[in-house]
């Protein structure tokens, strides 16, 4: 699974670089950013097929009620709210709170492996400082985990990846859900 997230988090970075070169933060080309994905894993041996938008965009819908509901007084900002939430979710995490309860989208008795990654894509009136923060971006994406491999099984060669962007307070973010497939292990 490190592989994978790695992997995945490889393949963000050139998402992201992607809108590093067209200079459209705001607007996601997810067929592209698929292709590019899809490429990434080839090279890995990982075959992605394109998934509805449903998972990515229930994460969003999670994490956007949460931190429009807990932004007031000393918790922080909308943004602030929502990264906390983003983070919050991996299976790894110090306390394992999952705060806007992003791992629901995980069906019960799922023995796929499910991962979210995601990034703020803020919008700058500088194209030129735009481009320096979307470099900046790449560097502290970040890949959830949002369940646990069922006993016995293994990552297989094959994941599904849902795309979405929803500007969150004052922020844009990118969610990558990817599903990955199990097999018994050897």
């Amino acid at each position: 699974m490190k592989m994978f997230k790695k992997l995945m988090a490889v393949a963000l970075a050139g998402v992201m670089a992607l809108t590093v070169l067209t200079g459209c933060a705001g607007t996601i080309n997810k067929k592209e950013y698929f292709n590019v994905l899809s490429d990434m894993a080839k090279t890995e041996g990982i075959t992605l097929e394109k998934g509805t938008d449903e998972l990515a965009n229930n994460v969003l819908s999670k994490v956007k009620d949460y931190a429009e509901n807990h932004s007031q007084g000393i918790y922080g900002t909308v943004d602030q709210m929502a990264v906390e939430a983003l983070g919050s979710a991996d299976i790894e995490n110090e306390y394992n709170k999952d705060y806007a309860k992003i791992r629901s989208i995980v069906p019960d008795g799922a023995k796929e492996q499910y991962s979210v990654m995601w990034a703020p894509m803020d919008e700058y009136k500088s194209k030129d400082f735009q481009n320096m923060q979307e470099l900046l971006n790449v560097a502290k994406s970040n890949n959830e985990t949002l369940n646990e491999l069922a006993d016995g099984y293994e990552l297989d060669k094959t994941a599904t990846v849902s795309i979405a962007s929803r500007k969150i307070g004052d922020t844009t973010f990118l969610v990558i859900v990817t599903v990955q497939a199990v097999k018994k292990a050897a």
